[in-house]
Order: structure tokens, then C-alpha cells, then sequence
């Protein structure tokens, strides 16, 4: 598709850095709870791949829209695969509905490396962003992504023989033990000891529990739902808006059982209390059978909606993925 006027080039970090979090603070995520990545350094999301690329759109000199490409290897349906990860995709509020958006997508698509599969996540509430990723031909997964959510506490109701042990950077043997357990039970997954930040397991002769923590920057909240607000009320410890909140990721989480599960949850509460985190997302996928254990322990509880992502696909192996049966097991390093 192409745009009068308008222009492709590589993004350059020096040059380009103060528009692009400038352009990041005017482009927020999301529908009913609006947020954007605080940020001073655009590039941060982008090293957490070996190889990327920025492309930014101008139009008479000037910055209009912005779309980022990682590639990483995972494994798809039981094979090792190359894929893209499309992210961070932003126009200028003044430039849109022209087209720019698809243009971009288009551009990204034609100049980068060839992929088994390129993907995007997508908010469920995003419309405009699905309809552009629909028009360049990619499809939506059946079962979008769901965010549970944690809150930090402090209190001391673990046993002194579960205490959880933590290691970052990842520890090679942690991740070896969670993705042995894990990879034969997901078609889309990337490895263990790339998507996160610090490992934790629980042990009592032997691995009882585990998974990946990832701690992203700041979130600046700019629109919350009324639920939350009234939630607030409740509970202190939600973020009010207009405040920068900081959120842990939680994947790749194993666990032997229920109790085991209940233990390694509440260690991690006590951890994001201790560094004052404002809480601990934990996303899902929709059809995975962990589904109703980690419900029992996240703010489902009290019955609020949970954010949701829809997970977009497209290149040769995407069927391979829509037709599988096993879940995708969501990448921290993608959120």
C-alpha cells in the first residue's frame, strides 16, 4: 500500500530517540485501561533480541509513525523455527485514519528477514491495530492471552522448607528443569532461559515448582476502568491513575500441584512486596489446562474482568500453529 508523501527509512538511536518516546507517551495501549511504556531509551524492548530492526514513517521531515521487528528462534509445533515478533507499531494521533499504519506493517513485512511465522499481540479492545493486521493478512489465534494478576504481600505464611530460591540472570540448570517439563506440552514457546530476567523454584528434593520472572519498566497509567477505580477503594495497594506503575512478568511457571502452586505464588507476593512492585502479571493462554488453578489465586477472585490479548500470525508456518492442539505459551520478553 502506498501513502502520498510518505517516507521509510531505519530508525537511528541517536538521532531518533526523544521523538520516539515522545511519540510512545502520545500513543497508549488499550481501550478501557489506557497505558504506555515509560521509557528514556527507546531501543529498551528491543534488546531483549538478538537481532531487530526500527523503522520509522516520515512525511515532510517529520516522524509520523514507528514499528519494530525482533526475530528470535522458538519452538512451533515441536520444531526449532525462526520468527518475527511485530511490536511497538505507533502512528502520530494527527496522522491517522490516512492509511500510514498498513503502510508501515507492509513495508516491515517486505524488507525484513524471511520467518516461519511473523506475529503481533494485540489488546482485545485495540480494533483499530487488529483491523490493520487483518487487512495485511494475518489471522487471530482462537485463544487470546489473559492477564491474572498478583498483588504483593508481605505476610509471612510460608514454611521455612519452601522457601523459594532466586537466581539472576537465569540459571541454566532452573531452565533446563522448567523446559523439560514445559515443551511438550505447548506448540509455540520460546526457551526458558531467554524470556526472562531471574529464575525461582521451589524445591523439597527436587523441583516442586518454577518459572521466569521478567521486570519491564514503568507503566504510566492514563486511563482506568471504573472497576478498578471503585477496587481501589478496597485495597491501597492498587495504583491510582496518572501514577507510574511497576509491574513484574510471570511465565513459564511449572508447578507439581495445587499446593505446591498456592506456595510458590505466595513467595513470589512476598518478593514483589519486599522491592515495593505494584504487582505480578501472569499471562495465559485460554485453553491452557493451568487455567483454573491459577484463577483461584489472582484478582479473578473478586471478579474482575481480566485483560485479555488476541495473538495475530502469519507466514508459512502460521497453519501449522492454527491447527495445533497444545497452547502457545506466552514469551515475557513479547510483553
Amino acid at each position: 500500500m502506498k501513502v502520498a508523501g510518505l517516507k521509510f527509512r531505519p530508525a537511528d538511536a541517536l538521532r531518533d530517540n526523544e521523538s520516539l518516546c515522545h511519540l510512545a507517551r502520545l500513543c497508549p495501549q488499550g481501550s478501557r485501561l489506557r497505558f504506555y511504556h515509560e521509557r528514556q531509551d527507546f531501543w529498551e524492548r528491543c534488546r531483549h533480541f538478538s537481532e531487530f530492526q526500527v523503522t520509522v514513517a516520515e512525511r515532510n521531515n517529520r516522524i509520523v509513525a514507528v514499528g519494530c521487528l525482533g526475530y528470535k528462534d522458538v519452538w512451533l509445533a515441536g520444531q526449532r523455527c525462526r520468527v518475527g515478533y511485530l511490536f511497538d507499531r505507533m502512528v502520530h494521533p494527527a496522522y491517522r485514519r490516512q492509511g500510514i499504519g498498513l503502510a508501515l506493517l507492509e513495508h516491515q513485512l517486505q524488507t525484513g528477514s524471511p520467518v516461519a511465522v511473523h506475529y503481533a499481540l494485540v489488546l482485545a479492545d485495540n480494533r483499530a491495530n487488529r483491523r490493520v493486521l487483518e487487512r495485511a493478512g494475518f489471522i487471530a489465534l482462537p485463544y487470546p492471552i489473559r492477564y491474572f494478576v498478583l498483588l504483593p504481600d508481605a505476610g509471612d505464611r510460608m514454611q521455612d522448607r519452601n522457601a523459594l530460591q532466586v537466581r539472576e540472570p537465569v540459571a541454566a540448570e532452573h531452565a533446563f528443569l522448567i523446559d523439560r517439563k514445559l515443551r511438550p506440552e505447548y506448540a509455540f514457546m520460546d526457551d526458558t532461559r531467554d524470556c526472562g530476567m531471574a529464575s525461582v523454584v521451589l524445591s523439597e528434593n527436587g523441583l516442586v515448582a518454577g518459572g521466569i520472572v521478567h521486570r519491564p519498566g514503568l507503566k504510566g497509567l492514563v486511563r482506568v476502568p471504573w472497576y478498578l477505580r471503585w477496587a481501589a477503594f478496597g485495597y491501597r495497594r492498587l495504583p491510582a491513575l496518572g501514577s507510574k506503575v511497576r509491574l513484574w512478568l510471570l511465565g513459564h511457571v511449572w508447578y507439581a500441584d495445587r499446593q505446591a502452586l498456592r506456595d510458590f505464588l505466595r513467595g513470589l507476593q512476598r518478593l514483589a512486596a519486599q522491592a515495593q512492585a505494584d504487582g505480578v502479571l501472569l499471562p495465559v493462554a485460554a485453553n491452557d489446562r493451568r487455567l483454573p488453578d491459577f484463577r483461584q489465586f489472582s484478582l479473578r477472585s473478586w471478579g474482575l474482568p481480566q485483560p485479555q490479548v488476541s495473538v495475530y500470525v502469519r507466514g508459512p508456518q502460521a497453519l501449522r500453529l492454527l491447527e495445533a492442539d497444545l497452547p502457545v505459551l506466552p514469551s515475557l520478553r513479547d510483553g
